[in-house]
């Protein structure tokens, strides 16, 4: 036992040194000078092939003027951060003396990545030169060392992860567009790697290589060439953020979609999930601060849970939303289409498990006294608005039918004989209506009231009468807000 507790603890040691000696490389990595003209190579995106399915890239914010000029870069140049970050040097430098040796990777090498830009992408599933399928990976970094340094590195590394056994360099893998790609083992993996210029490039595929090499030397169309991904950054702001990430949806249910269970196919379809062409992320440093953008690309009829193409979200609501929010969202989603698209996927996937389900809801339709999605359901609009403000937080929810919701809402209270009181009261010309739970010590009170063809649901009736209130004297709203203008 005692040496099973030795392993762990010495485990332990090294995986605390790595988190941190990790997290301080980041740290080292950020504070790096802007990079030279000669250093800046082409992004991924220009020599990746224009059939790539995902791809990933991270950059080091710190070498971009936005982020020198955001709040955080101006604090991050504060005397006392910068003795902080001192101290957090000689931190690092001393971890790097106790645990560097054990360390699966050299720190200088996750510095030398992380200083500048990593990527990765996939470009499908390849036909190998022997006729087999192999994966179309892709990894690459801006380097700033010298090519065989970084070599050196690698070789270094699976030499100790593969115990000797492995590393080694088979020498050159073949020669193409003037670059000579080489190989690393990795029984039973062989990593093709590459410089082109001051970009190391790896991947599992020598067809993968040979197209990236192509279009690094100006043949043949790229990823940044492809019409959807075009179309998809320039909704994101670009991709020259610290993140970046897109993925071709259609591409990838078309060569790994036969593989699902037919119960994940079914969900897709019904909930409309199979329209959209490609997901676009990205987070960079703007207008002092950072923005984070997400963006689904679905041209087209569009059908489940996604809202017919033109039908946006009425901006208008965001008249309602204080100036001080802290965080808001404003989003169509029809409930009920939502519902029935779901239940049509099981009841075609898995017809037991539907029947069972379907038996389930149907009791508690009974006990309740009203249908989920006949009444509840259908009821509601496909509108929602959101926001979290000081002394504020609302929920807002289009209404078809307020009558029929009602109607479900004291079905429930009275379903809950005799532990749910529902309580009214008039404010200015409105009807809040709260619900207190009798014997529980409950710390708020559910509420809600109508305005303008929505329910409006608080924690307390007084949130809804501070939001009643503001409507009526017409306050300035999130509209005049200088940094939600900026975004």
């Amino acid at each position: 036992m005692r040496g099973y507790e030795a392993v762990a603890a010495r485990r332990s040691v090294r995986l605390y040194a790595a988190s941190v000696v990790g997290v301080l490389c980041f740290l080292a990595a950020a504070a790096a000078q802007p990079l030279s003209p000669e250093a800046l190579d082409r992004p991924l995106e220009q020599i990746l092939p224009e059939r790539t399915l995902l791809y990933v890239s991270i950059r080091n914010p710190s070498r971009q003027e936005s982020f020198r000029e955001s709040a955080l870069g101006k604090i991050a140049r504060d005397p006392e951060m910068k003795a902080f970050l001192d101290d957090v040097k000689r931190e690092y430098s001393r971890l790097l003396h106790l645990h560097g040796p054990d360390l699966p990777v050299a720190p200088e090498l996750i510095e030398e990545f992380l200083s500048t830009e990593v990527s990765v992408a996939f470009t499908g599933m390849q036909m190998s030169a022997q006729g087999m399928p192999e994966p179309g990976l892709v990894g690459s970094a801006v380097i700033q060392r010298p090519p065989a340094e970084v070599e050196g590195m690698l070789q270094a590394i699976l030499r100790k992860l593969t115990g000797g056994g492995g590393g080694a360099a088979a020498g050159p893998a073949f020669e193409h567009r003037g670059t000579t790609v080489k190989a690393l083992m990795v029984p039973p993996v062989r990593l093709l790697y590459a410089f082109a210029g001051r970009r190391l490039l790896v991947s599992t595929s020598e067809t993968t290589m040979r197209d990236v090499l192509d279009r690094a030397a100006g043949e043949g169309r790229s990823l940044a060439d492809e019409a959807t991904f075009k179309k998809v950054m320039a909704r994101l702001g670009g991709s020259g953020g610290m993140l970046c990430l897109y993925a071709d949806t259609k591409g990838l249910l078309e060569q790994f979609g036969p593989a699902m269970p037919p119960v994940a196919g079914n969900v897709l379809r019904e909930l409309g999930l199979h329209e959209v062409r490609a997901v676009g992320m990205a987070s960079r440093f703007t207008d002092g601060g950072i923005r984070d953008s997400l963006y689904l690309y679905a041209p087209g009829e569009r059908g489940g849970i996604l809202p017919p193409a033109g039908k946006e979200a009425d901006l208008s609501l965001l008249g309602w939303v204080p100036e001080d929010a802290q965080m808001m969202s404003l989003f169509r989603l029809d409930a009920e289409r939502t519902y029935a698209a779901f239940m049509q996927a099981i009841s075609q996937g898995d017809p037991s498990a539907f029947d069972e389900m379907a038996a389930d809801i149907a009791e508690v339709e009974e006990r309740l006294g009203f249908r989920l999605r006949q009444d509840l359901l259908a009821s509601l609009g496909d509108q929602y608005l959101f926001f979290q403000a000081p002394h504020e937080t609302v929920l807002a929810v289009e209404v078809k039918d307020p009558a029929k919701l009602e109607e479900c809402i004291a079905s429930l209270v009275e379903a809950a004989e005799g532990n749910v009181v529902l309580k009214r009261m008039d404010y200015d010309g409105a009807s809040i209506r709260c619900v207190r739970v009798t014997g529980a010590p409950v710390p708020f009170s559910p509420s809600y009231t109508f305005h303008k063809g929505f329910v409006v649901i608080g924690l307390y009736p007084q949130t809804l009468k501070g939001f009643l209130s503001r409507m009526k004297r017409a306050e300035s709203s999130i509209l005049d807000n200088e940094d939600f203008k900026r975004v």
